[in-house]
């Protein structure tokens, strides 16, 4: 007996409006992440994100119920994007320093990137003044983590 699998392909009109529906989602994420940069958490409103998209009201509250559901898709995603430049970074380490520094390396400069959720770089900062005060400071990977977050 034979039995065959076959996908079930989406009909056009369903294709383009997941598609559409993803474009919605990630022009929200994008709004709150720069509304978030600017004003802070505390200081970000429902209103100031949907403003800067071309959605409506109603299309936000769609995918989101209020501020915190925003921010902790943005934390998921921020997540999920360092995990994979942490993997990616670790598996070119060839020996157990060299696994720590690229992994040092690549969580601050994550973090000081605009995609980033911004509010965590001082945290990042704060860290890594703290380990450089606890006497590393000589070590190369804390000059590099130093540089990073310094640079404009």
């Amino acid at each position: 007996m034979n039995i065959e699998i076959r996908k079930v392909q989406p009909k056009n009109g369903d294709s383009r409006r997941a598609s559409n529906r993803a474009s919605n989602r990630d022009a929200i994420l994008q709004a709150a992440r720069t509304v978030i940069a600017e004003l802070g958490f505390g200081g970000a409103t429902l209103r100031d994100i949907i403003r800067r998209t071309d959605l409506a009201t109603r299309t936000f509250f769609n995918f989101f119920t209020n501020k915190e559901d925003v921010f902790e898709a943005l934390m998921c995603e921020s997540g999920e994007e360092l995990r994979a430049l942490l993997s990616a970074a670790r598996q070119e380490a060839d020996h157990f320093e060299q696994f720590i520094e690229v992994s040092y390396l690549t969580y601050f400069s994550y973090y000081a990137t605009p995609r980033s959720i911004i509010w965590c770089a001082p945290i990042a900062g704060v860290m890594a003044v703290k380990l450089m005060r606890a006497g590393r400071k000589s070590r190369p990977v804390w000059q590099k983590c130093s540089k990073i977050l310094s640079a404009p």
